[in-house]
């Protein structure tokens, strides 16, 4: 398992929970109230997910699919590094 922050960056990397390594959106889709930003091409990648909701915006973040980005489990503030298999792990 390796633990990852919020765009991708290894625990092990220098850029792992800097925001001046923060990267910038590839995907953005929006509907509902809920918009979801994805950081990169990778097959499973970090998703945000932004739910704005009577003048409260809430923003959690996952890693998996974008094509399964409205049934992933958005548990994690940007604040919160999570773990996931060593084959899913990119740096970029």
């Amino acid at each position: 398992m390796t633990m990852i922050d919020c765009y991708g960056h290894d625990a092990t990397s220098e850029r792992f929970q800097k925001r001046e390594y923060r990267k910038h959106p590839y995907l953005i889709d929006s509907a509902e109230g809920t918009t979801y930003v994805c950081f990169s091409r990778s097959a499973k990648r970090p998703i945000h997910r932004i739910v704005e909701n009577g003048g409260n915006t809430e923003i959690l973040w996952a890693f998996g699919s974008c094509d399964e980005r409205a049934s992933l489990k958005y548990t994690s503030t940007l604040n919160d590094p999570i773990m996931i298999s060593e084959e899913d792990a990119v740096e970029g």
